[in-house]
């Protein structure tokens, strides 16, 4: 489960999709009922399913900042950014690579609906929302992994005139055949970023976000 978990988010800022992020995530805390680690949940054949988020912008700080603020520059910087990922097949072939050579059995969930699983931490609070019959139409497996991925932009609380650089992953682990959830947790990494708003290029901003990503691999790392 190590590799399963630790490489496939390791691809993520490389297969964005081009959605603006609405809202920061509500939760960081680890959520769990009956295991100290994804490691610890037992699981048979299992589905994979990856759900990457684009590049957005994490709102939550809004209401606090200066109207002067202009958030044109960075939502054009953030198309750049979505622009230049892509890479979906290599990392996809990769993760085949590993979870092949550490003898998983597993199916690799191609498509799906995306209405089918909330995009962000799975709990009791929000495990209505997972649509357990139509998942049970199409994946033939005992366990679904949904490792769900924001990576994004939010404004540096202690200087609004400059950004720090988030990453946050969703590890959650359903049991299909009980309609159940067996596991979830969220990691996230932050990066403050040096240069003010008026300044930042894209390029570093592309730095920034993929050192934000390094760290929650290493804050996944040293937990698992």
């Amino acid at each position: 489960m190590k590799s399963l978990v630790y490489f496939i988010i390791g691809g993520m800022l490389f297969t964005q999709s081009c959605e603006q992020k609405k809202d920061a995530p509500k939760e960081l805390a680890l959520n769990t009922e009956m295991y100290e680690s994804a490691l610890d949940v037992p699981v048979n054949k299992v589905g994979v399913l990856i759900n990457i988020d684009s590049v957005g912008f994490f709102e939550h700080n809004s209401q606090n900042l200066d109207n002067k603020i202009d958030s044109k520059p960075i939502e054009n910087q953030i198309k750049q950014l979505n622009s230049k990922f892509n890479a979906i097949k290599i990392i996809r072939d990769k993760s085949v690579k590993i979870l092949d050579e550490n003898q998983y059995k597993y199916q690799m969930i191609e498509t799906y609906d995306k209405n089918f699983v909330p995009n962000e931490l799975i709990t009791k609070e929000n495990i209505d929302q997972v649509k357990f019959n139509d998942l049970k139409k199409t994946i033939k497996l005992d366990d679904l992994v949904i490792i769900n991925v924001k990576p994004g932009l939010d404004y540096d609380p202690t200087n609004k005139q400059k950004y720090i650089a988030k990453t946050y992953v969703y590890i959650n682990i359903l049991d299909l055949k009980n309609n159940t959830l067996k596991y979830s947790e969220t990691i996230g990494g932050t990066k403050y970023i040096n240069e003010t708003i008026n300044k930042t290029t894209t390029n570093y901003l592309e730095q920034m976000m993929k050192e934000s990503l390094n760290e929650t691999l290493s804050i996944i790392d040293k937990k698992y």
